[in-house]
């Protein structure tokens, strides 16, 4: 079973810290981690501990990038296909994999050639400027199959984990834009994402709290 992991992150270096670091201490190994800073702070890639599987995509602040309304959607549908895992995880760089997050999902996930999703749970909590976790504000579980109409909103990105055959098929579907970047899409895509999904195959839950999502201030580098 392979994983891919892209790691999204605009001029958080601090955060993008973390969130590497989480998912290079997995209890079952990612195979791929493809970081993707579309920042300016591209002198701090040392922070990032990269290693054999680790590798990182500095695009500055481009204009194709300043044109798009979505960063994270940018990101996505631009560089998710470079990826070699069978499964793709995504991580904003201020939300943290479990160190069993992997584990997780290779106990449930099977090789497929079919169009495949699987969610998990996660913490909602909120943090301080430097991403300690402050208050626990809310737990979501993955307690029920869910499809179409159940996902926006309600489940998020980090939580999503999708195979190649779908991916592939969105991209049919959508012009290879699975994840819509438009002005209207801006605050929820990665709801709309999950619901183009699962409108072709149901999430699968994948039972416990796996990830924790940050409510994060505004980021900003706050040195070694």
């Amino acid at each position: 079973m392979k994983f891919s992991i892209i790691i999204l992150s605009h001029n958080r270096p601090f955060f993008l810290s973390q969130a590497v670091s989480s998912a290079n201490r997995q209890t079952v190994q990612a195979d791929d981690i493809l970081i993707v800073d579309s920042g300016a702070l591209m002198g701090e890639c040392y922070k990032y501990c990269l290693n054999s599987h680790t590798r990182m995509v500095c695009t500055g602040e481009t204009d194709e990038l300043r044109k798009s309304v979505h960063m994270p959607s940018w990101v996505l549908n631009k560089f998710t296909g470079l990826l070699f895992g069978e499964w793709i995880v995504t991580l904003c760089d201020d939300d943290l994999l479990l160190p069993f997050f992997l584990e997780s999902l290779a106990n449930y996930v099977s090789p497929t050639i079919h169009p495949s999703c699987f969610y998990t749970g996660q913490f909602r909590t909120r943090c301080d400027e430097f991403g300690g976790n402050q208050q626990l504000l809310a737990s979501i579980p993955a307690d029920r199959i869910r499809g179409a109409g159940d996902m926006c909103h309600i489940i998020d990105g980090l939580q999503f984990v999708f195979n190649r055959p779908m991916w592939t098929e969105l991209c049919n579907i959508h012009s290879g834009c699975p994840v819509p970047e438009g002005m209207e899409y801006s605050r929820y895509a990665d709801g709309v994402f999950m619901e183009r999904a699962v409108a072709i195959s149901k999430a699968i839950p994948v039972p416990g709290f796996n990830c924790v999502n940050r409510r994060t201030p505004v980021s900003k580098f706050l040195g070694p």
